[in-house]
């Protein structure tokens, strides 16, 4: 297949999935480059799994698996929609690690990330110079009318901005450490933290301090004296970020206290009650499509299909046995395809942070899977972390 298809369907891929320009047929364009990108790189899926038989059986494998979970939903009487949207995007995660990869792949998320990047760091301080708590609401109508995304604040200080596409910024920070060295790399990683400060969402930044942890382990000389340098460096480092941030997650956590924290808690119980009701249904799960149709407290779930802790819907979804079973064909492909061990920390960071996000087995997914082989491709080019890999 032709691979300037392939670069040109991943790029409108990156350019709706972050959404920079609103177009009423976003999901059917979505859609269409998505298959388009797949279709493209069909050879070299199928040349994946004829080359190496282990991978063939477990793409078999992942593929009844998701077929088996159709015929379920459907004798269920799910929507039919919702199985074949939930199917899909199950089939395309396992089918990403066998496309072929590119580092043009890795110049366009970077470009449109960094202008998703530049755009929420923009919309901060136009609000903070324009704005106030009493006067932003119309801006905040006409975002979410949008379908854009939200902004907020509790304070008329800081603002909250939560933009479609956001989700990727922690992500390519990760990827600005990976790829880039020296100058490059300080101002992408300042501006992507930047952006991530802007867009005050407390998991993102969860994210960015478990990887930076595992970065540092990831990099330390075993021997004596570099561990102890290392050690006085870190807790250095810990000492001088804790202290003037403290206000800030002090801030945030009690904020979380009041609102996300027990609406999370509120859809736990919700989820894990429903697909609890049989021995059956925690096995098998509801479904793939299903719908938790219950009025608490906090909201009314009718028809909700994303959640703040979206990987207990997959739960809910798959049940105990399919669940498990995705997550450990996951791990034996990332291992596979991604090796490294940096890509690896990568890779485990972004789903630690989009775990407790809506933002959890989606496109985002896709993409971050194709960027991380992309950049294998580019650091065994450049004989950089071989002698590093698993």
């Amino acid at each position: 297949m032709n691979n300037k298809g392939s670069i040109f369907s991943f790029f409108i891929v990156v350019l709706f999935l972050t959404r920079l320009v609103p177009l009423n047929a976003y999901s059917v364009v979505m859609n269409m480059a998505l298959a388009a990108f797949f279709l493209f790189n069909s050879n070299a899926i199928m040349k994946n799994c004829r080359k190496t038989p282990e991978v063939g059986l477990v793409f078999a494998a992942t593929t009844s698996c998701v077929l088996l979970l159709v015929i379920y939903s459907v004798s269920l009487g799910n929507e039919i929609g919702l199985i074949a949207r939930f199917a899909l995007i199950l089939f395309l995660i396992m089918s990403a690690y066998l496309v072929s990869p590119s580092e043009s792949y890795i110049s366009i998320f970077l470009f449109f990330i960094t202008i998703q990047a530049l755009l929420v760091i923009g919309m901060e301080g136009y609000l903070v110079l324009n704005f106030d708590i009493d006067s932003y609401l119309p801006i905040r109508h006409v975002i979410k009318k949008n379908g854009w995304g939200d902004v907020y604040t509790f304070n008329g200080v800081f603002w909250r901005i939560q933009l479609i596409g956001s989700a990727l910024l922690p992500f390519a920070l990760f990827v600005s450490v990976a790829i880039f060295s020296g100058l490059k790399r300080v101002v992408f990683c300042l501006l992507f933290s930047s952006a991530i400060i802007c867009a005050g969402n407390f998991a993102f930044v969860l994210g960015v301090v478990i990887f930076l942890l595992m970065y540092w382990v990831y990099n330390l000389d075993f021997s004596k004296r570099k561990v102890v340098i290392s050690g006085g460096l870190f807790l250095l480092l810990i000492i001088v970020t804790i202290f003037p941030s403290y206000s800030y997650i002090e801030r945030v956590i009690k904020e979380k206290s009041i609102s996300s924290n027990p609406i999370r808690i509120d859809q736990a119980v919700v989820l894990i009650n429903d697909m609890s009701e049989e021995v059956s249904t925690v096995v098998f799960g509801k479904g793939l499509g299903s719908t938790v149709d219950i009025e608490t407290d906090w909201r009314d779930y009718s028809g909700d299909i994303y959640f703040e802790l979206q990987a207990l819907y997959f739960l809910n979804q798959m049940g105990v046995l399919l669940f498990t079973a995705f997550i450990l064909l996951n791990v034996f492909f990332a291992w596979y395809f991604i090796r490294h061990k940096l890509l690896l920390i990568t890779y485990f960071s972004y789903i630690f942070y989009a775990s407790f996000n809506p933002y959890f087995l989606d496109t985002n997914h896709v993409v971050v899977i194709i960027v991380l082989l992309s950049l294998r491709k580019v650091l065994d080019g450049k004989n950089i972390l071989v002698t590093r890999g698993v």
